[in-house]
């Protein structure tokens, strides 16, 4: 292990967060079916949707651990790990980052639609009501 990995071990020490889950950008909603589309991923369990703090891009987070996490919340293939793991830093992370890392965050489809009236957009299909 070189110096910035035994760095890295101490800072994350007793924190998984960032391998708890894996987003995914998705386009930015503009059409009902957009939205309808955002409502159905909304209803499934361990899955959010959010809009980016930095650049206001939207993602859908799923939440499910890293199967390379071990018992000692270390990760198993450390040294073999992704790009992705590698490239990420405690500048952007939850536990030593500024504020969220978020700008509007929706757990349930209720939140969402809650923002979709807030925000007067048209999200209702003529042969149906959410």
């Amino acid at each position: 292990m070189n110096n910035g990995d035994e760095k890295n071990k101490d800072l994350c020490e007793g924190c998984t967060s960032c391998c708890e889950y894996v987003c995914v950008e998705i386009d930015k909603p503009t059409t009902k079916t957009d939205y309808d589309e955002i409502m159905w991923m909304l209803v499934h369990k361990n899955i959010w949707v959010y809009i980016d703090d930095e650049e206001g891009d939207w993602y859908a987070q799923f939440n499910t651990p890293c199967e390379a996490l071990g018992d000692d919340n270390l990760c198993k293939i450390y040294q073999n790990r992704s790009n992705v793991c590698r490239k990420h830093t405690q500048d952007s992370c939850e536990k030593y980052g500024e504020g969220e890392y978020y700008k509007k965050m929706f757990k349930t489809r209720e939140e969402f639609l809650e923002w979709l009236k807030e925000n007067k957009k048209d999200y209702n299909f003529k042969h149906f009501e959410h």
